[in-house]
């Protein structure tokens, strides 16, 4: 995706007829919003849970599932889509965790399409946030581009899928 570029160095871009025309998606934050956005945590216990709540979901969802259903709430694509995020993406330390689609892709396995839809899923279950996030670059000539970067995640147990625990 390239680019496009406008004079000066506004706080956003210039607005015409409703549209920005610059190259991010709707609801993109600026990339230093998500700095204080990071929730630290005892992440090891937090992600252990997370992941055995989440594949007790899937196995209930399946089982469950109505007739003609072809999969429950989750998949196994997206429960390995949230292990890579809990245990291998994540910062436990400063809470922080993102990561771009490629990189779930090539450790995970699948493809950039069931990743979208995985954590589309995952959020709409309410075990990740995600923050869309674009970054702004200044050129020389004092040229602004804007450009989308990595999405920002949180990891959560949602209170209907803790009660899956017990």
């Amino acid at each position: 995706m390239t680019a496009q570029t406008m004079r000066g160095a506004l706080p956003w871009p210039s607005k015409s007829f409703g549209r920005t025309n610059q190259p991010v998606r709707r609801k993109s934050r600026p990339e230093s919003d998500a700095d204080g956005w990071y929730l630290p945590q005892s992440a090891a216990r937090s992600a252990a849970e997370i992941m055995k709540a989440a594949r007790l979901l899937m196995h209930r969802s399946f089982a469950g599932r109505d007739k003609g259903r072809r999969r429950g709430a989750l998949t196994i694509q997206d429960v390995a889509v949230l292990e890579y995020l809990a245990f291998d993406a994540w910062d436990w330390t400063s809470g922080k965790l993102d990561c771009a689609y490629s990189q779930i892709c090539k450790a995970t396995g699948v493809a950039r399409a069931t990743v979208a839809q995985a954590l589309d899923r995952l959020e709409a279950l309410g075990i990740i946030e995600r923050m869309r996030r674009f970054k702004r670059i200044e050129g020389d000539d004092g040229e602004v581009e804007v450009h989308q970067t990595n999405n920002a995640y949180r990891l959560h147990l949602p209170p209907r899928i803790r009660a899956l625990l017990g």
